[in-house]
Parts: structure tokens; C-alpha cells; sequence
């Protein structure tokens, strides 16, 4: 689910005057990742490859910073969907995402309390 050992290595750049930045770095996550999963559902909905694209790529990468390695690849794969046209797939993938990213959100929240 998630890399830890990303996490350990930002966990290691903490002061005292920069305490908690793994707990900001997930906050930011949880406030911002619904917004990018509701472009991508819209993007999708609305036949729009070049939207979804974006999305995804902002999807890819948020996840990797936190180690969220399989669904940073499965946004991968759909970015490449999306840049394809191939919103017929993408469609079908979405449901792997919101799965994916349900598990992380909750992992990321286990990792808050560390």
C-alpha cells in the first residue's frame, strides 16, 4: 500500500522548527486529492482526454511523494489512457482507482497517528 520508508526518510528532515511534516504533507493530500479524483470523474464524464490527463498526472505524482506507489502506477497507466484517447478504458479503470485511493487515504491516516 505504502512505501514507508519514504515516509521515515521525510520523518528524518524534521526539527524543531519543522516538526510534523509528514502530518502536513498527508493533510495537503486529504484536502487536496478530492478535487484532482472529482476532475478526473468529470474529465471522463465529459469526454475529456486532455483534462483527465492533467489530472491524472497531478494524481501520479502527489501519490509518489508518499509512497503510494500502486496508485501512482495505476495513475500512470491512465494518463497513457488518456493521452491515447482512450477514454472507453479509462472509464472502466476508474473504479480501480477510487478503490486504490480509498486504501491509501486510510493507510495515510493510520500513518498520521505515528
Amino acid at each position: 500500500m505504502l512505501d514507508t520508508s519514504i515516509l521515515e526518510k521525510i520523518r528524518a528532515m524534521e526539527t524543531e522548527q519543522s516538526p510534523n511534516i509528514v502530518v502536513r504533507l498527508i493533510q495537503m493530500f486529504q484536502e487536496d486529492s478530492p478535487r484532482t479524483i472529482h476532475a478526473i470523474h468529470e474529465a471522463v464524464a465529459n469526454t475529456d482526454p486532455e483534462s483527465a490527463r492533467r489530472a491524472l498526472h497531478t494524481l501520479k505524482s502527489s501519490s509518489a511523494n508518499l509512497g503510494a506507489h500502486t496508485l501512482s502506477e495505476l495513475s500512470t497507466k491512465m494518463e497513457q489512457m488518456a493521452r491515447d484517447n482512450d477514454m472507453d478504458k479509462l472509464a472502466e479503470t476508474l473504479i480501480d482507482l477510487r478503490c486504490e485511493y480509498e486504501r491509501v487515504l486510510q493507510a495515510l491516516e493510520e500513518e498520521k497517528g505515528q
